[in-house]
């Protein structure tokens, strides 16, 4: 999303315009906006929910129209702090980065999205995290709603035109130096060989017992084959173990199981896998990943906090029983409650020393949450191992935009990230928001594919940020900030101002 546009048409609405119609207009940009963000919504509700077309269609346009509602409020805040005397340059991320901050959205995103690809632009994450990052888009825009209003009469900010240019050139090159150094820890950082299984199950053949062995198969072959490769850690995506792990089990199923998760190799393994509670009157079941250590140990167990509505969860579940015979695929998890470190322990290849590391698993769209992977700053971890099945979004663009959102986990950490997704894309990223290996989006519906695999050295560092640390003290900074412009004496701006 371009913010310039909708500042310039803004600033030329006649100042005795209704709020209606600002509101109006930023909810038609918004709308717009999400609307090319997410078509693959509708994919997902044709293919899953069962519905025609003409029936997904409302469905679609309510989704959009409700996270298309930030913006109309965007619009309105902005107005309001234009008629107060601010210049775009500096009400444009007033107005957005508190509104970014706590609007809820049903699928998070942020304006940072798309710089994702634009490293040195956006290593200032890690001192504000994505917000900041907006916060720099919308000083851009801000800049050029300023100017095009100059140009139409209106009295030009200089000074605060000159200052946010100073930072928004100065930002990348101070990127550019953050990159080198955090380059040069990684390269110092003891590195370990990863390797990640993409099993590429077809959504609709996930949970069905028919392909439950086939499914096993694949995968233990894929990572025995990692394991003679010389991987030190293996990780299979979010729910890839097709079967049942109990809650109050302690270990693997023994060799010659038809269970056994591990078949054939001894590698630490970090799995997603349903746990549950094998209760006849009350069964429980939560989506889970567990670490299973070199002597078949089960050394943690994270259970996913954020589940997707219909999805994983239904609300009123309990007095909607037909529900899972209308949406067969949708299913009911019971949500995780906090975080969890899993231990990780190998031979330092260079001095046969016995090394301990931390791990931080995340399953699915968790990872595009800043406040719940920041949970784990203080749990002096050395990775970020991310777990996902996108196959839910079919060949779309949801696997790279999930992935967009992510990699600004990395850098407000600043810890490498593994990214294990079902049917692509399985990610490597660097500390310094860089992906180094992506891999491809498979669509098992409509195409024929196996188990691909992965094996990257990935760093294991150490250290806090300040984002780590003090979180989004830059959005709460901006939030009391507009609070304290909004509430003081109302000052009557000249007429150019505003058109």
């Amino acid at each position: 999303m371009c913010l310039a546009p909708l500042l310039v048409a803004l600033d030329r609405l006649p100042p005795d315009t209704r709020w209606k119609r600002v509101l109006a207009i930023g909810w038609l940009m918004g709308f717009v906006t999400n609307a090319g963000g997410f078509p693959w919504v509708l994919s997902l509700l044709v293919r899953f929910g069962h519905l025609p077309l003409f029936g997904a269609l409302p469905l679609f346009a309510l989704l959009i129209g409700y996270q298309g509602l930030m913006y109309a409020l965007f619009a309105l805040v902005h107005r309001a702090l234009r008629r107060r005397g601010l210049p775009a340059t500096l009400a444009a991320p007033l107005a957005l980065v508190p509104l970014e901050l706590v609007y809820p959205m049903v699928f998070p995103w942020y304006l940072a999205i798309n710089q994702a690809w634009v490293p040195r632009g956006i290593q200032l994450a890690e001192l504000t995290g994505p917000t900041g990052i907006s916060a720099l888009l919308a000083l851009g825009a801000g800049v050029v709603a300023d100017l095009v209003a100059w140009r139409s009469g209106a009295a030009l900010p200089k000074r605060v035109i000159a200052v946010a240019l100073a930072v928004l050139a100065v930002n990348p090159l101070l990127g550019s130096l953050r990159i080198r150094q955090i380059a040069a820890r990684r390269a110092a950082a003891p590195q370990v060989r990863v390797g990640v299984v993409q099993g590429n199950v077809p959504q609709l053949e996930k949970f069905d017992p028919r392909f439950a062995r086939k499914q096993l198969d694949a995968h233990q072959a894929a990572a025995r084959e990692l394991a003679r490769q010389g991987a030190e850690l293996i990780v299979w995506p979010e729910s890839s173990y097709p079967g049942m792990v109990e809650r109050d089990q302690w270990r693997d199923w023994p060799v010659g199981d038809g269970l056994r998760i591990r078949d054939g190799w001894d590698i630490p393994s970090l799995v997603g896998t349903p746990t549950g509670v094998m209760d006849e009157k009350n069964p429980l079941a939560w989506n889970s990943a567990v670490m299973i250590a070199k002597d078949d140990r089960f050394t943690g167990r994270f259970d996913k906090n954020y589940l997707m509505i219909f999805g994983e969860y239904i609300p009123f579940y309990r007095w909607l029983p037909q529900f899972r015979e209308w949406f067969p695929e949708a299913s009911n998890w019971e949500r995780g409650e906090g975080i969890a470190v899993f231990p990780f322990e190998r031979l330092d290849p260079r001095t046969g020393q016995a090394q301990a590391f931390r791990l931080a698993p995340i399953i699915c769209y968790e990872d595009i949450i800043p406040a719940f992977v920041r949970k784990y700053a203080s749990e002096r971890i050395h990775l970020i191992v991310n777990i996902t099945n996108d196959a839910w979004f079919g060949k779309t663009g949801e696997p790279y935009e999930h992935l967009q959102l992510a990699v600004y986990r990395s850098i407000e950490l600043r810890r490498d990230m593994v990214r294990a997704v079902n049917t692509g894309t399985t990610s490597f990223v660097s500390a310094t928001g860089e992906v180094w290996r992506m891999g491809p989006v498979f669509d098992p519906v409509s195409e024929t594919v196996t188990p691909i695999t992965f094996l990257e050295r990935v760093s294991m560092l150490e250290g806090d940020t300040v984002y780590g640390r003090v979180g989004d003290v830059f959005g709460i900074g901006c939030s009391i900030i507009l609070l304290g412009v909004l509430v003081r004496r109302r000052r009557r701006p000249a007429p150019s101002a505003l058109g």
